[in-house]
């Protein structure tokens, strides 16, 4: 993926462990908020909602926290806690066009699949059209092959909810199931942690290159260790700054301008990380640019 712009219960002695996800938190079930203590007997559904089709949500994380977790990054990307399905521009970055908040480019089989599923609801949808000038048939890149495809998608987009349902369900798939299958892996068990990979992995992606997602957790842990030695809050701390590292000096000085803009998207998560560790509602998420709260 490349890089994008925009339990059972225990004696009260034990620490919370998971077979096969570790643990990242040092102290007692009953002294556990219950936020996160639901969040954890949530996570075994919440992984077999990584393997299911995907025409399902990412299950057993209920839908109010998935919502609030999105909505964050919405305010990095969009100003606002809601998706803006109707964005469609030609960045003249090679990818063709972009659209909605999540990044999804026309060079990529990912709009072809948005268009698609959005047909399957809506019957009748003018953006079929495209398909044939879209991957796999064509590369996507031509923006003048598409030069009506901006009208069409915003109109689409603002006549009908479906598109913006078919924009989620692909975007479950690419981002937030790999994103919950990251911070398992990660041994992460509070939801703001969850917040913090999925975030990361929207604008990072989850390749293989020095500025990944993977990259940058590799390095956290070099730092300070993983979750199970450093406390959860710690190690998403050291994640946080080498995050910003990362976003102020990356491997791909293709970036460097647009992710230096975007440091302040880890000063909001420091400051959430400080003041509402649980992620309870009502979340402010505030820098120098946004100051927004999410029910």
């Amino acid at each position: 993926m490349q890089a994008r712009r925009p339990m059972t219960g225990r004696s009260s002695d034990c620490r919370i462990r998971m077979p096969g996800v570790g643990c990242g938190y040092n102290g007692r079930w009953s002294d556990m908020p219950l936020r996160r203590r639901g969040f954890l007997l949530a996570l075994p559904a919440l992984l077999i909602g990584c393997v299911v089709p995907d025409e399902v949500n990412a299950a057993g994380l209920d839908q109010t926290t998935k919502r609030r977790i999105k909505a964050i990054t919405n305010v990095f990307e969009v100003g606002g806690p809601e998706a803006d399905y109707g964005y469609v521009e030609d960045l003249r970055d090679g990818r063709g066009f972009t659209v909605t908040n999540y990044g999804f480019c026309t060079n990529t089989r990912e709009v072809s699949q948005v268009i698609q599923r959005h047909a399957a609801r809506a019957h009748r949808s003018q953006l079929t059209s495209f398909l044939p000038r879209l991957p796999p048939h064509t590369n996507g890149t031509d923006t003048a092959a598409l030069k009506d495809f901006p009208e069409v998608w915003r109109n689409e987009a603002k006549a009908s909810h479906r598109l913006g349902i078919a924009c989620e369900q692909v975007a479950d798939r690419l981002f937030f199931r790999p994103a919950v299958k990251a911070a398992a892996s990660f041994q992460l068990i509070g939801p703001l942690g969850l917040a913090i990979v999925y975030d990361t992995l929207l604008q990072h992606g989850d390749g293989e290159d020095a500025d990944s997602l993977g990259a940058i957790h590799a390095r956290t842990v070099d730092l300070a260790g993983n979750p199970e030695q450093a406390g959860e809050l710690d190690f998403l701390f050291a994640f946080l700054e080498v995050r910003r590292d990362v976003l102020t000096s990356p491997a791909n000085t293709a970036t460097l301008e647009d992710w230096q803009a975007s440091v302040t998207r880890v000063d909001a998560l420091q400051l959430i990380l400080t003041e509402n560790p649980d992620l309870e509602p009502p979340i402010r998420v505030r820098n120098s640019e946004v100051d927004v709260t999410i029910a």
